[in-house]
């Protein structure tokens, strides 16, 4: 599983966001809790807010696999 982060800034409860490289086919509770492991064990983040999977695209060049993007606030 690869992880891209995107729009780390610094501040309080401001918008971030991250994507997860997940199987075709993940449901979205699957996708829910992998992300939510991401936040909680690879980024470290015990304070964040308004955490959601926001949908998926088919990933551009590995066949079987999807493109997970996630948004919360820090």
């Amino acid at each position: 599983m690869a992880v891209r982060q995107c729009g780390v800034s610094s501040g309080a409860m401001e918008p971030h966001g991250f994507k997860l490289e997940l199987p075709q086919g993940t449901t979205i509770e699957a996708a829910y809790w992998a992300g939510l492991k991401h936040i909680e064990e690879t980024l470290n983040l015990k304070a964040y807010a308004d955490y959601r999977p926001v949908g998926s695209v088919p990933h551009p060049t590995m066949s079987g696999m999807g493109i997970w993007s996630y948004s919360y606030k820090a």
